[in-house]
């Protein structure tokens, strides 16, 4: 079963099992593994596997447990689709990222773009 699947049946049983209204970018980057790139532009993502070698620049990858539970955020988390999709309309797109908004100044790019420009920058 290749990435997409994974990511999109991961999904599924995040919203029809466990009540969760999850988006695809946490399935798809487990589901991938590694450093990801992914573009939801379309409704067919981009992904793409990328490399970077953060011992070699002086950085360390760390995943921290706070301990904390997203239990009770189920019902913020189900609204932001509906709260982006308002935004996008605002830009005559179904989707911020097909709007023609400089992407500094685009929501959900900034930090993309940093991340991006970071890992690309170090090939």
């Amino acid at each position: 079963m290749d990435a997409k699947k994974r990511a999109l049946y991961s999904q599924y049983a995040e919203n029809v099992y466990f009540g969760k209204p999850s988006g695809l970018m946490d399935q798809m980057a487990s589901s991938v593994g590694g450093l990801t790139y992914i573009d939801f532009k379309n409704d067919d993502p981009r992904i793409e596997e990328m490399t970077y070698d953060f011992a070699a620049k002086g950085f360390a990858l760390v995943v921290v447990n706070t301990g904390g539970s997203h239990d009770d955020l189920t019902e913020h988390y189900a609204a932001i689709p509906a709260e982006m999709r308002a935004v996008a309309r605002s830009f005559s797109c179904s989707r911020m990222a097909q709007s023609n908004m400089p992407k500094p100044f685009s929501p959900n790019s900034s930090h993309c773009t940093c991340t991006v420009s970071v890992v690309s920058g170090a090939k």
